[in-house]
This record gives structure tokens, sequence and C-alpha cells, in this order.
């Protein structure tokens, strides 16, 4: 998931993985974005079925905390990075 900071972001046509955790669904407890410094992060597509319009793939990411809120809830605790080491997706592109 991409979070534009601004305007111009929407249109760099590379999303940015984002992870956010929030306490009660609407209060921000801390946000990660991609470690840009690893270079072993993939997102790859391992089969497309055009027919019945199926995505499979696999990913690999790694992020580092950039909002810290846990002042405003010490009873979270939370760690500085997120690792996905095996990522997988199965989608089905519908059409609206």
């Amino acid at each position: 998931m991409e979070k534009p900071l601004v305007y111009e972001d929407l249109l760099n046509d590379k999303p940015d993985p984002l992870f956010t955790i929030s306490y009660d669904g609407d209060q921000p407890v801390a946000d990660y974005k991609q470690d840009n410094t690893r270079t072993d992060q993939f997102f790859e597509i391992i089969r497309y079925d055009s027919v019945n319009q199926i995505v499979e793939g696999r990913f690999q990411t790694y992020m580092i905390k950039t909002l810290d809120n846990t002042h405003l809830f010490p009873f979270i605790s939370i760690p500085d990075t997120v690792s996905i080491t095996e990522g997988k997706f199965h989608l089905k592109i519908e059409k609206p």
C-alpha cells in the first residue's frame, strides 16, 4: 500500500510498502516503511491466468519504523523492524 506524502508521489508509478499499527481502529501507534538500504527485497509474479483473471506470486520486504506513538500507549510493545520473508499472494481480478 502506498501512502503518498504529496500529490506528486501519486504519479511515481512505484508503490511503496507501508505497514501501520493502530489502536482501536483509528489511533495510530506506529508506521513502517520499506527499508531502502536492503537489496534483498523483491516482488515476483509467478502465474497470470488471463482467462480466469488470477494472479499469483511471492514477495519479500523489510520495513523500519518511521512513526512511534507508543508514549501514548505505554501498554503496547512494538518492534523497530518488520520482516516479511516468505510472502505469497493469490488474487482474483474482478471488474467493478
